[in-house]
């Protein structure tokens, strides 16, 4: 890993930044990135990501930072609880409660030599929902319910996903060494004691979207649940058909359902069929970070996931069909990612500074490999997609658009290489052309990057899509999962999203609320920022959408 050489003090105005309002939060994660990297720049689809902002572009001279690629994280339920150092034991709700109020808390950590330490407890907060849960039941009573992926520390002092744990495995456990008989009493009543053996491990998976929650410990990027224990590529694709328009819209609900029967749509969902690829033979699965995830990656080939993550039928301004899709390298990429910035050494945050790593490094050699591995299997599944959706149309495909959004390409800019990372952002240099997809009721279009006084600035970069103006809570609203009661109302309905897709002509399969037109900045607003960057050769107005549902069950533990 590189150690930080220089931190620059960088101010608003040397942020170029397309698109208004600007996103505080987004702005304060690309002046974080901007303090390591040699240039940054902010679309107009901006809002905030995890690190590094969506709709960001950062640029390094002989580095590469895995956080800026894009990864995710792993959560608990909210009522999971926390082992804080004043003796309480608090779940994550009540947690995000107290940080709201401004109150400090801290939290048992751990050292590299594995000594317990304290920590301070930064960020509590919900960081998305699952269908999926593992309960993992231990000996002293407790049950620590969390996402599949979310990792435990064993005994051995190794890491193990939660879906990966067995009856009989050893956790580490917290004990401290009390000095009075009142915090005898006190560890007892807080960590339920000393014995942390799983006895069961249980998935189970709801209908309903659970909201899951994690937080932050600064120091180590490890503390102690109440339980006594210690836890822890995308891009799009358009083609162009041959098929008739006009059949493609009197047939369109079978079309639909046929797209929905023999494409995979949801979190962690296997392929309807066995995909056959050469990207399996690609000798970049020996590196350690790839080899135990080959065959989880030929199981999810051609799957779609959840979220934004689409298949589109359109019909642009000749009338012609086109078929578009919206995905990466599934869990494949994910894995990856959390791989490389826990070997690095990443820190944890919202608005952490980025992992940074030498290319010339033996992690940094690495992480280029797997990141073109996981760049190949995410086309690889587009082609696929693409490819079954045009055999369902009964069509030959006569053009192809296809580009990542979430990768890093090695460029000259002022004479330079540099390595160019854009996070939910696309290329657009001269004469390239670039497929950018729009909410679920309103168009997309094919563009073609222009020379342009701006290029070197942008980095020849552009949008790569409409960009959220409201969080997936806030759209949906919040329920009690036990009684169903209504906590806080959603600002978009059921009703609010059926008007907008039947007035747009839209056969939607699946999608929530969440997903919802109403979500979204109109891309044609979004477009107009980057006039002159970019052109519009063709406007897509869907016929057809299909998505994960809302309620989707998972019945693969990714």
């Amino acid at each position: 890993m590189k150690e930080v050489k220089e931190v620059k003090e960088v101010k608003d105005e040397d942020i170029p930044i397309w698109g208004s309002p600007i996103d505080p939060g987004a702005l304060t994660q690309i002046k974080i990135c901007a303090r390591t990297a040699e240039r940054v720049a902010l679309m107009a689809d901006h809002h905030k990501g995890y690190s590094c902002p969506i709709g960001g572009v950062v640029a390094y001279k002989g580095q590469i930072s895995p956080s800026c690629v894009g990864y995710d994280i792993a959560c608990f339920v909210g009522e999971q609880e926390v082992a804080l150092v004043d003796g309480r034991q608090v779940n994550f709700l009540k947690l995000i409660e107290e940080d709201l109020l401004g109150k400090e808390n801290f939290v048992y950590s751990m050292d590299k030599d594995k000594n317990v330490v304290v920590d301070k407890l930064e960020s509590p907060r919900q960081t998305g929902v699952t269908h999926h849960i593992v309960n993992v039941y231990l000996d002293n009573g407790s049950v620590i319910r969390s996402t599949p992926e979310h990792q435990y520390l064993l005994k051995t002092g190794d890491w193990i996903d939660a879906c990966s744990l067995s009856p009989d495995d050893l956790l580490m456990s917290l004990y401290l060494k009390p000095k009075t008989q009142e915090q005898r009493e006190q560890q007892v009543l807080n960590l339920k004691g000393r014995n942390h053996r799983v006895v069961k491990v249980e998935h189970t998976y709801s209908v309903d979207p659970i909201p899951v929650y994690c937080l932050t410990a600064p120091r180590h990027h490890i503390f102690a649940l109440s339980a006594g224990v210690f836890v822890h590529n995308c891009g799009n694709k358009a083609v162009l058909t041959d098929a008739n328009a006009n059949d493609v819209r009197k047939n369109i609900g079978k079309i639909m359902d046929d797209v929905c029967c023999r494409i995979s749509f949801g979190v962690g969902r296997t392929s309807v069929k066995d995909v056959e690829s050469d990207i399996f033979n690609d000798e970049s699965w020996k590196i350690t970070a790839a080899s135990p995830l080959k065959d989880l990656a030929r199981k999810q080939l051609g799957t779609v996931g959840s979220g934004n993550h689409y298949v589109d039928i359109f019909s642009d301004e000749q009338d012609r069909i086109w078929v578009g899709c919206h995905f990466g390298s599934r869990g494949l990429g994910y894995k990856i990612a959390k791989w490389f910035l826990e070997a690095g050494g990443a820190k944890d945050g919202m608005d952490a500074d980025p992992l940074v790593l030498d290319v010339s490094s033996d992690l940094g050699s690495q992480y280029l490999q797997c990141m073109t591995l996981a760049g190949k299997f995410a086309y690889a599944g587009r082609d696929f997609v693409c490819s079954e959706v045009a055999d369902i149309l009964g069509a030959n495909i006569k053009e192809s658009i296809h580009n990542h959004h979430n990768y890093a390409w090695l460029e000259k800019h002022g004479g330079e290489d540099l390595w160019v990372v854009r996070k939910g952002a696309t290329p657009a240099f001269p004469h390239q052309k670039s497929f950018i997809g729009g909410s679920l009721g309103d168009i997309s279009v094919i563009v073609e990057g222009l020379e342009n006084s701006n290029g070197e600035r942008s980095l020849y970069s552009t949008v790569h899509g409409a960009g959220r103006v409201m969080g997936r809570m806030d759209a949906k609203g919040k329920f009690d999962r036990k009684t169903g009661a209504c906590i806080r109302p959603g600002r978009v309905s059921q009703e609010m999203l059926y008007d907008w897709v039947k007035k747009a002509g839209v056969e939607l399969r699946g999608a929530g609320v969440d997903e919802s037109p109403h979500c979204y900045k109109r891309i044609t607003d979004v477009l107009q920022a980057h006039n002159g960057m970019i052109k519009v050769l063709h406007t897509l107005k869907p016929i057809g959408v299909a998505m994960a549902g809302e309620k989707e069950i998972d019945p693969y533990k990714d």
